[in-house]
């Protein structure tokens, strides 16, 4: 009798409690797995991604699917990764973008709270941004280009990945700290923005690391700055946009988010392999090609970072007035 009853509790309590080993043990995944990124084919979240799909499958003996769902600067795709099943089999990509700046900057376009709405699973790479400029304009620094803007309001144009993006908001802050005033160019996607640059369709963009790497030597376009606090160690004799516009440093970050309720077995697995990508040396040097560098982060420091940045972020909107004009 006492064994029958130890095991009829033993397998309630089993029942009750999702933390059990039973459950940490549950396999996960056993199906194939969606990675959502919310920006175009080609761009550095793009290739984030593909590298981090790949590294996954292997590990996890299933395919992890890469799907590109741009639009509004990652705020659509996000919006749709937020809303689906939490069961860890839809993930997306996130960055700073659509999840630290557009919701205080487009609070009406944007129909998610990321701090409500999303598990913070682990970060992949830091990376600045890059400020490249077409060459027939011939401005080759940062101190020319806000020469040229002061005596030209408005007529310098830029393009971004979309409007509330990163990058578009590393140039508002940029604006705001020289006192200029340009026209801003939305595209789908960092990969876009750069080729608009090149194409000559637009005047310059901040744009990633890793779309501005193949052109880093200057032969096609004019490279002035990195957005970061110190050089980039790829590229150390580009110089920061802070040499001439002190306090300024900007960086970005690519990690991996998922509907809130993520199940445990799924969050310890994926935050795993973002600890291992980070250690690794060959993902090590694909970063460092790209002009970025690994994070290692729990789903806990994940998420202190983002309340942190994105409490810096709502504060300099309002000390800027953006969305007051």
């Amino acid at each position: 009798m006492r064994t029958k009853f130890t095991l009829l509790t033993s397998l309630f309590l089993m029942s009750v409690l999702p933390g059990t080993d039973v459950y940490a043990q549950a396999p996960w995944p056993t199906k194939p797995v969606t990675f959502v990124v919310p920006y175009a084919a080609g761009g550095m979240g793009d290739l984030v991604t593909r590298i981090a799909a790949k590294y996954m499958s292997e590990r996890f003996g299933q395919p992890v699917v890469v799907e590109n769902r741009p639009g509004a600067g990652g705020i659509i795709g996000t919006y749709q990764v937020a809303k689906a099943a939490p069961d860890g089999y839809t993930i997306a990509l996130c960055g700073p973008g659509a999840i630290s700046i557009a919701p205080f900057a487009q609070p009406k376009d944007v129909k998610y709270r990321p701090l409500e709405d999303l598990d913070f699973v682990g970060m992949f790479n830091f990376n600045p941004f890059v400020v490249l400029v077409r060459k027939s304009l011939q401005i080759a620094s940062m101190k020319e280009l806000i020469a040229y803007a002061k005596a030209n309001p408005e007529k310098l144009n830029y393009s971004t990945s979309g409007i509330g993006g990163g990058m578009h908001f590393s140039v508002v802050l940029f604006e705001h700290m020289t006192g200029t005033r340009m026209t801003h160019v939305p595209y789908k996607g960092g990969a876009p923005a750069t080729m608009a640059v090149l194409a000559n369709e637009v005047d310059f963009t901040f744009t990633n690391s890793s779309d501005a790497m193949p052109y880093l030597d200057g032969k096609q376009i004019n490279v002035v700055a990195v957005s970061s606090g110190k050089r980039l160690s790829s590229a150390p004799t580009i110089p920061t946009i802070g040499e001439t516009v002190p306090g300024y440093d900007v960086i970005t970050w690519q990690g991996i988010c998922a509907p809130k309720g993520l199940p445990a077995n799924a969050m310890e697995r994926l935050n795993r392999v973002t600890q291992e990508m980070a250690e690794d040396p060959a993902i090590i040097e694909r970063y460092r090609q790209l002009g970025s560098e690994p994070a290692k982060t729990t789903p806990a420091e994940f998420r202190a970072y983002v309340a942190k940045e994105s409490t810096m972020w709502s504060k300099l909107l309002n000390d800027i007035g953006y969305g007051k004009q």
